[in-house]
């Protein structure tokens, strides 16, 4: 087998690939599934475990738990806040 085939071959298989993948999203989409959350999904699963566990606790200390976030100005020890949230 030449080089050249060998590439052709390999260009039509990624375009088979790419093709079906296509169709699995399309497929999805009509049974009511977030499409971009799905490959975010896909992406995060192909992490190794500790690229995970990294990404999280990097998420996790620039969200927070969204309930105890500061809104922009105020501060998290803010007494007007708690009152404002029924506290």
């Amino acid at each position: 087998m030449t080089l050249p085939a060998f590439e052709r071959i390999r260009a039509e298989e990624i375009k088979q690939l790419t093709e079906s993948k296509k169709e699995i999203y399309q497929e999805a989409k009509g049974n009511s599934y977030d499409v971009k959350i799905l490959r975010e999904a896909i992406r995060v699963r192909k992490q190794d475990q500790k690229e995970r566990r990294k990404r999280k606790k990097a998420d996790a200390s620039y969200v927070g738990d969204a309930p105890h976030v500061a809104r922009c100005g105020e501060r998290r020890d803010d007494p007007r806040r708690a009152v404002a949230a029924g506290a």
